[in-house]
């Protein structure tokens, strides 16, 4: 669900009023949390200054890194989830995907770089808190009366980015992940109702989007496999809700990997 060129110079024009940026995305280090499903990131050195001469007194250094395509700030493609053996489109997965080559469909590669509006429901605010309760169910009415009180309408075509908070834990790894009692998050009520307003993705400032630890992960079915709208998950949400920033233009581009099932992302704000 694409915009055209137009839909979003109209949104631009009438919503940037200052031209800056607010980057979205978390860092990637060894501290990095990530669920145990995936590999986590790991980075070093694989050169360093005066390892090696060079000619005119150049030295150079380069790293080398590893890590799952769900680690750190980063979106899912449509292959990733699937419910009663399917994938998005009614397609069987093992018809279209390897172990070895990933999938010839829905690859990350397919994820084109987007420019939309986003809309931040700051659900923690709205409700008073620093972050919501591990395990905390974000319910329908939590995500209309935030959208109420702030006064923002949800259109088709948008990134909807739902604060919970959950940033404040990012250095006490086993309560980011969830494995202290879960982590907050909507369920399949309130996911239904944003694939009805025909969004274009949504975000989170959790691992899993989903309230944690969930019956089948209800949101992610209806949105990826349902509806084909991508989930954006870890993002950091902090200074827009600091600074009251509840619609701006959402800009990102997934990491060009050939048949993944997610790829690493580096959105930003402009507002």
């Amino acid at each position: 669900m694409s915009q055209t060129r137009a839909d979003w110079l109209d949104d631009f024009a009438a919503i940037v009023k200052t031209g800056s940026i607010i980057d979205l995305a978390r860092p990637l280090a060894w501290d990095t949390p990530s669920h145990v499903m995936h590999t986590p990131f790991m980075g070093r050195l694989a050169s360093q200054h005066g390892d090696a001469a060079r000619p005119g007194d150049v030295s150079v250094a380069s790293d080398v890194f590893t890590m799952g395509t769900h680690v750190g700030t980063h979106i899912d493609g449509l292959g990733h989830i699937g419910h009663c053996g399917l994938i998005h489109g009614g397609v069987d997965p093992h018809t279209i995907s390897t172990r070895r080559d990933g999938f010839t469909q829905f690859g990350a590669e397919t994820i084109r770089p987007f420019v939309c509006r986003g809309v931040l429901l700051d659900v923690a605010g709205y409700l008073g808190v620093e972050h919501l309760p591990a395990d905390r169910e974000i319910t329908l009415s939590d995500i209309q009366g935030t959208a109420h009180s702030q006064g923002i309408s949800i259109k088709a075509g948008d990134c909807v980015c739902i604060r919970t908070g959950w940033t404040k834990t990012w250095h006490d790894i086993p309560t980011y992940i969830g494995g202290r009692g879960g982590a907050p998050g909507p369920g399949r009520e309130s996911a239904v109702w944003l694939g009805e307003q025909k969004i274009f993705a949504t975000g989170a400032d959790t691992l899993a989007w989903d309230k944690m630890p969930s019956n089948g992960m209800p949101a992610h079915v209806e949105f990826l496999v349902k509806r084909g709208i991508y989930i954006i998950e870890v993002l950091d949400l902090e200074e827009l809700a600091e600074r009251a920033i509840y619609e701006f233009i959402f800009a990102a581009a997934p990491l060009k990997i050939v048949g993944a099932t997610g790829a690493p992302l580096r959105p930003f704000a402009i507002i």
